[in-house]
């Protein structure tokens, strides 16, 4: 079954929270954009637009792929000693959102 004729329910938008804040506005603004890109998709989603939410989630890949390396970056000019363990995670990220990525724009706009 093609995912554009599936039945959607709704997915709310993520809200950013004072949680989530670093104290580095460099990387508070990227955290900011890349949910207002996930709203989009969402968005996207709920209306059934998904070949949009499609295009939409390859951006946020690459969005967050740019923010990973200039995060990583901060955190060895800061000497951080979770750097190891923060780039696991965003390996781990990024892996999820490649596998998303692929598998959403073979099922939302039947492209292989």
């Amino acid at each position: 079954m093609n995912f554009r004729s599936r039945k959607y329910h709704v997915i709310e938008n993520i809200e950013w929270s004072a949680h989530y804040q670093t104290g580095n506005r460099q990387v508070d603004e990227a955290h900011k954009s890349i949910l207002q890109t996930c709203n989009q998709m969402v968005a996207r989603v709920n209306d059934g637009e998904t070949d949009k939410c499609a295009k939409l989630l390859v951006q946020c890949t690459q969005d967050c792929r740019k923010h990973f390396i200039e995060e990583i970056e901060l955190l060895i000019d800061g000497k951080s000693r979770a750097v190891e363990e923060h780039i696991d995670q965003h390996l781990e990220i990024l892996a999820q959102m490649e596998k998303a990525s692929t598998r959403c724009i073979v099922d939302c706009t039947g492209q292989t």
